[in-house]
């Protein structure tokens, strides 16, 4: 959602919020956008519309400093109420790319950040965001899927789930049963 201009996110946000709401389904959405002020307007109508979380991605245009970091977290717990859950869209092609350590010290400051997107592919660093912020639910994408949440993520962000659902939610079911070879398998073919 970081190219649709506010009046067509509110838009989306709305049929979003009425059939998720009438179908009784608890419901997050995406609120980057290029500055601060445009995630806070995204955070506030999500919030009133009755949404529970948003995926959070800082502006992603420029490196912010440690101090301009931690205002852009405090001005985004700041615009919701305190159940509404934060998850943070962590992707190392956009500056300001966090670390275990990183999220240990924020999860302290931001007490519902409740999670992250962590679309990075090494796995010594995954481990290390495991140990350094367990408290935190961690997800990935179709790219490190299988080995992610062997180790811990707790589910994926998927784009492939548009494409085909019936793959995903057996992926993820083989993954969740235990069933590691299988799981592997299904890896294998979405990199082949």
């Amino acid at each position: 959602f970081y190219a649709i201009e506010l009046d067509e996110f509110k838009t989306i946000v709305d049929a979003f919020a009425d059939e998720a709401q009438r179908l009784g389904i608890p419901t997050q959405v995406g609120v980057t956008w290029c500055n601060t002020r445009g995630i806070v307007d995204r955070l506030c109508y999500a919030a009133s519309r009755g949404i529970l979380g948003a995926h959070v991605g800082h502006p992603f245009f420029m490196p912010m400093t440690q101090d301009s970091y931690r205002s852009f977290w405090q001005d985004v717990h700041r615009a919701v109420p305190e159940r509404f859950a934060l998850i943070h869209y962590n992707t190392p092609r956009a500056p300001n790319y966090q670390f275990g350590q990183d999220y240990a010290r924020l999860q302290e400051e931001i007490p519902n950040l409740v999670g992250t997107k962590h679309a990075g592919s090494d796995i010594t660093e995954f481990l290390s965001l495991i140990a350094l912020a367990p408290e935190l639910s961690h997800f990935t994408g179709e790219h490190a899927m299988t080995a992610y949440m062997m180790f811990g993520a707790r589910g994926v962000y998927s784009w492939f789930a548009n494409f085909n659902a019936p793959y995903m939610c057996a992926w993820y079911d083989d993954i969740v049963r235990g069933r590691w070879d299988e799981a592997r398998h299904r890896q294998e073919r979405m990199h082949a």
